[in-house]
């Protein structure tokens, strides 16, 4: 299943890629305000396709999202962000990603993450993560503490917790690469205070776990889980192991 996966990630990164840079015509606002492209439609189609010709499970991507039938009444589904980090790519950065997680019981099992830019395709498989075939795993905290922090989402809140937590280095990255990069052990962790959809962080969040890593949500002090509604994931912490913070 990982490399057929892997394999429609790739086509609908390729998809993506013939938009890219995208012209102005080609972007359109959705009614909450955030935007939509011809390449996040493009790729919503290929991965919708794809993916029911290798199982019956309900899918849910960003794209054709209703929260009257979420979440499905099935214990297994989909969960599909087409293009994670549209923002970024409307932009001309390369932080943008194709994201498909396996959702089953409200755990993230399997993900795949494609970066169309770097051809670079990160996975979470049977309790290993993968990066272009390799198994990886997360590393030792960095001499100089390394955190994430999203292009367009910072604040006064996410400089106090640096502060709070001594963490000396601030690196901004897009889309679901701060995990892969925290898989990889790039990172040292990633604090989310403002909010994410589900589809944001379920393939993310199975790689990063695979690695080693921790997801935490930090209402409940456990990892994340799907299937909820509303669709927006609480204020998390995604970190190596061993990390604390406060």
């Amino acid at each position: 299943m990982r490399e057929t996966l892997e394999a429609i990630a790739l086509r609908a990164g390729q998809e993506i890629m013939r938009f890219y840079p995208i012209s102005e015509e080609q972007i359109q606002g959705k009614a909450d305000g955030s935007p939509v492209t011809s390449a996040d439609l493009a790729a919503h189609q290929i991965i919708i396709e794809q993916l029911t010709k290798i199982s019956d499970f309900p899918i849910v991507s960003e794209e054709s999202f209703d929260p009257g039938l979420y979440p499905p009444q099935a214990s297994r589904f989909w969960l599909v962000d087409p293009l994670d980090g549209t923002k970024d790519f409307i932009r001309g950065t390369d932080h943008f990603t194709v994201n498909i997680a396996l959702i089953e019981e409200g755990v993230a099992t399997v993900g795949v993450v494609y970066a169309p830019v770097s051809d670079d395709v990160y996975s979470a498989y049977q309790g290993g993560a993968f990066k272009n075939g390799a198994k990886i795993h997360t590393s030792p905290v960095n001499p100089e503490m390394i955190g994430a922090i999203s292009h367009f989402h910072k604040g006064d809140e996410v400089d106090a917790f640096f502060i709070r937590n001594q963490i000396e280095v601030k690196e901004a990255i897009g889309s679901s690469l701060k995990f892969c990069l925290l898989a990889e052990g790039v990172i040292d962790i990633y604090p989310r205070l403002s909010p994410t959809s589900e589809w944001d962080t379920a393939a993310g969040q199975a790689v990063a776990e695979a690695a080693g890593c921790q997801v935490i949500d930090l209402e409940t002090g456990k990892p994340l889980r799907y299937g909820t509604l509303p669709i927006l994931n609480s204020n998390f912490i995604a970190a190596k192991p061993g990390i604390t913070w406060v």
